[in-house]
């Protein structure tokens, strides 16, 4: 996993990219890595925001990201299909 608490904003809002891309192209599936590693970027690009906008913006992937991780947790599966920001 990268660590992203020696990233720039710039840096970390490229990672942000990057994160959504790897996402789209595992199909939309979020695996227990991936959640990790999404939660690590987004909890430093919030700490980082200096608009509300980006704090709303990593605010909310953060909540989606940190239910994904529960419903991933609970349900003790490998993989949660995302699709549309919603579980199915």
């Amino acid at each position: 996993m990268t660590d992203h608490s020696s990233m720039s904003k710039y840096e970390l809002l490229e990672e942000m990219v990057k994160f959504q891309e790897r996402v789209a192209a595992n199909n939309g599936k979020l695996t227990l890595p991936l959640i990790k590693e999404g939660i690590s970027l987004y909890t430093e690009l919030f700490e980082q925001a200096n608009t509300p906008e980006l704090r709303n913006l990593s605010q909310s992937y953060l909540k989606h990201l940190r239910y994904e991780k529960s419903l991933l947790v609970e349900s003790n599966d490998n993989v949660i299909k995302v699709q549309f920001g919603r579980s199915l």
